[in-house]
């Protein structure tokens, strides 16, 4: 068995990911979905879906996404929505470092961006 694959097994035991990508998302749940997709290991090339995990934090909205934004995506994906009053991420951002669980830790405060193909592997 290869060194890749045993560290790959270990992750899934453990539940482990190397990184932790905060996602802050905001009344676009259209452009959120396209992102979130973006970020799942269905498109992201070169990476294991345990090497990281999506955590998708919405503030209350107008138009909120909800969680049913990141059903079908394949990856760890986890979604939180907050009621929050301030015109700020900031408490989103301090809420998502607290429930996440990878030693680095990655920030899209916009959901509306799209990463390439191989963005989580060159930040691993």
């Amino acid at each position: 068995m290869s060194i890749l694959k045993i560290k790959r097994s270990v992750r899934k035991i453990l539940g482990k990911p190397r990184l932790s990508l905060i996602v802050i998302i905001y009344d676009m749940p259209e452009q959120a979905k396209k992102t979130l997709y973006s970020l799942s290991s269905a498109y992201q090339q070169g990476v294991f879906e345990e090497e990281y995990e999506i955590i998708v934090i919405e503030n209350s909205s107008k138009r909120p996404m909800g969680r049913a934004g990141i059903e079908g995506l394949s990856g760890q994906f986890r979604y939180y929505y907050r009621e929050e009053t301030q015109p700020t991420p900031v408490f989103a951002i301090n809420f998502g470092r607290k429930v996440a669980k990878g030693g680095l830790i990655g920030l899209i405060i916009d959901g509306a961006r799209m990463a390439t193909p191989g963005m989580i592997r060159t930040i691993l």
